[in-house]
């Protein structure tokens, strides 16, 4: 498999993790367990806290927060996408635009499997180890075509 090949499938893992958060957000005041369902659908509406002169409820914020990372999400998705192209006629660009998408992708990694399902974490895993091998091979590539232009 080729660079821009495993950049394009790491998008696509990226753009079924942000679908799978979007899922998971949406069923999260479905509860069922009396405990969690008391604090979900009573405490959480009506504790209100102000900000900056704006006032919300706690589940505004985690809805707020739930949107803005699978925005976030799809964002990476779609840049890791247009990195399989970039890299190919641009490698150096390239390798400098990865290198943050991958430190990125380690965060989230370990964030998922601390506060959310892990099983959102694999995505992000698999994404990890194929942009890891892309930048190896694009890294290699540059160098290959940088020695070859300094001999001739």
């Amino acid at each position: 498999m080729n660079s821009k090949s495993l950049l394009r499938v790491s998008a696509v893992l990226v753009g079924i993790h942000a679908i799978i958060h979007v899922c998971t957000y949406l069923q999260w005041q479905k509860a069922t367990d009396p405990a969690t369902a008391a604090i979900v659908k009573n405490q959480l509406p009506a504790a209100k806290l102000s900000f900056l002169g704006i006032t919300h409820t706690l589940s505004d914020y985690f809805s707020a927060y739930a949107y803005i990372v699978a925005l976030f999400l799809l964002l990476v998705a779609a840049l890791l996408w247009a990195l399989g192209d970039i890299c190919v006629k641009f490698p150096a660009p390239g390798l400098k635009m990865l290198i943050p998408i991958i430190i990125f992708l380690v965060v989230l990694f370990f964030y998922t499997i601390i506060f959310f399902i892990p099983g959102e974490a694999g995505f992000s895993g698999i994404a990890i180890l194929l942009c890891s091998r892309a930048i190896v091979m694009v890294h290699k590539e540059h160098v290959d075509d940088h020695a070859a232009k300094t001999q001739a």
